[in-house]
């Protein structure tokens, strides 16, 4: 979980791979595209937020690609 200074640095940062959520007129979160997310490129995301939040399957779909 991302603070909103946070989220908007990893939007500015990996647009392609990031987008913010809105929830009504409050910015909740980064949504990640786990599928094309390159987890090491980006040093600065984690795997472990994601993981409390995304599906089991598409985590392991994730951490099963090459």
């Amino acid at each position: 979980m991302l603070d909103e200074g946070e989220i908007r640095a990893c939007v500015a940062e990996h647009g392609a791979n990031f987008a913010e959520l809105w929830w009504g007129s409050r910015l909740s979160c980064v949504v990640v595209d786990l599928q094309v997310v390159d987890p090491g490129s980006s040093p600065s995301w984690s795997p472990t937020p994601a993981g409390r939040k995304a599906p089991r399957t598409l985590i392991r779909a994730h951490d099963a690609a090459p």
